[in-house]
């Protein structure tokens, strides 16, 4: 079984299922979220990945790169270069040690920048300051 986004797809050989109605859910069961976009803002389902402690694996797009840094907290991949796609999901596959790392390090990151609160408590000292300067 194979996870691409809000999407799920069966691999039965030669025939592959496409299953629009994905289960967040499903995120508790792999470890590594891939998205091979060729434009997007940012992506609700890779924010969704990185709070669910899945490794990012995602192109080189403005949405993924305000996000995902190579080799930080996930791994970018030239856009339509399906080889290095391939490599960096099995370098991931092949050392947990690293998915490890960078599953950590991207939940961090959605830890520190998507909290409601906090970002609503910025929102507002911005504005204050803005109405009283």
């Amino acid at each position: 079984m194979i996870f691409y986004g809000l999407a799920k797809i069966y691999d039965t050989g030669n025939n592959r299922i496409f299953i629009r109605n994905f289960k967040p859910s499903y995120f508790s069961v792999a470890d590594i979220y891939v998205s091979n976009s060729f434009s997007d803002g940012t992506s609700a389902s890779l924010l969704e990945a990185m709070a669910c402690s899945l490794t990012p694996v995602v192109t080189e797009i403005d949405g993924n790169k305000e996000w995902v840094k190579d080799g930080v907290n996930g791994l970018l991949v030239p856009v339509a270069n399906s080889k290095k796609l391939a490599e960096k999901i099995l370098s991931l596959v092949n050392d947990y040690k690293l998915r490890r790392v960078l599953e950590e390090k991207a939940v961090e990151t959605v830890k520190a920048r998507v909290n409601w609160q906090e970002n609503t408590q910025k929102l507002k000292r911005i504005i204050d300051e803005m109405i009283y300067a």
